[in-house]
């Protein structure tokens, strides 16, 4: 939030007017680093910014100028890498920590190595978020390491086709391709081994210990509670999600399982059911997906029982309640 206030009263905008304009409460500014926002909301507050300023390519452009992003230590740590690919796996490993990605990983691909994200399905638009991430990891590596950066041989990205492609090529460089299946980074194996001129071994020890602290507090934070409602937010399509099939995948028994998540006040179906409520609502609300397909992407076998769900939550049938939003 504070990186994206900087750039903002850079030029010329209020963060918190125009938050407020939105709907979307950032509080006072001396509790950003300490508060947890909403990744959906926050995702949609980028996509309202870029929409007000005319600028489809908003985040790309806010990262040009304010390029840190993301957890500082974690930024740090690459820069002080031993190389551009040991600076790839810390991203693998620590890049949600900054901002919650469902999916972050490396595959090495004969001369290829591929990093690929994404982002909650409870995140209804990642358009300018998936650009945000793109651009900071791709400039990290390129930037980041006095002469010896290493650019990406293609960049995929999910998001529709932009009006100009030309900000993207600027960026990324020519091969930028959109409507992708996936949003990855492909760099050349030989490029990513180079050594970084700029690796400081004993600093670098010290931020990755910095990187592991925040994950094990991030960890604590969540729980197993926070682990579960991850594996089902990853399942949700499924039909036959439930606690037999959780508790297998988890190596546990059905009566151990609901045990360990009532030791933290929790039940399965109450967390499955807040989480099918939460995508629902913002499909709702900031999409035009079909009521089938919704249905689908929460695991109801018929439009039918999703209907009878949204009235238990909402009051109201879904088409009702997306008429009464517009």
């Amino acid at each position: 939030m504070l990186n994206l206030d900087r750039y903002l009263t850079d030029n010329g905008h209020d963060i918190v007017e125009l938050a407020n304009e939105f709907g979307f409460m950032v509080g006072p500014r001396d509790h950003w680093q300490d508060r947890y926002y909403s990744l959906p909301q926050y995702a949609l507050f980028l996509e309202y910014l870029a929409e007000k300023f005319r600028d489809p390519a908003f985040a790309l452009n806010w990262s040009q100028s304010h390029a840190a992003g993301g957890m500082r230590a974690l930024y740090l740590a690459t820069r002080y890498a031993p190389s551009a690919f040991a600076a790839l796996k810390l991203t693998e490993k620590f890049g949600g920590l900054g901002i919650d990605l469902d999916h972050c990983q490396i595959d090495l691909e004969g001369e290829r190595v591929i990093f690929s994200w994404k982002f909650s399905p409870l995140v209804v638009n990642a358009t300018q978020l998936n650009d945000r991430f793109a651009a900071v990891v791709s400039s990290r590596l390129r930037d980041g390491f006095l002469d010896r950066g290493v650019t990406a041989l293609r960049v995929d990205l999910m998001r529709p086709v932009p009006d100009s492609a030309v900000p993207y090529r600027r960026v990324f460089g020519p091969n930028v391709f959109f409507e992708q299946p996936r949003n990855c980074l492909i760099f050349s194996r030989e490029g990513m081994q180079r050594a970084n001129p700029a690796s400081d071994p004993e600093l670098f020890e010290v931020l990755v210990e910095l990187c592991e602290r925040r994950a094990v507090e991030g960890r604590d934070t969540g729980g197993f509670v926070g682990f579960v409602k991850h594996m089902i937010l990853s399942e949700l399509p499924s039909q036959d999600l439930g606690v037999d099939r959780v508790a297998r995948e988890l190596g546990m028994s059905s009566r151990v399982f609901q045990r360990r998540l009532a030791q933290e006040g929790a039940k399965f179906q109450e967390l499955h059911d807040d989480i099918r409520c939460d995508l629902a609502r913002e499909l709702l609300m900031s999409t035009q997906t079909p009521i089938s397909e919704i249905a689908h992407k929460l695991g109801f076998s018929a439009p039918g029982n999703f209907t009878r769900a949204a009235k238990r939550w909402f009051g109201v049938s879904p088409n009702q309640l997306r008429r009464s939003l517009k």
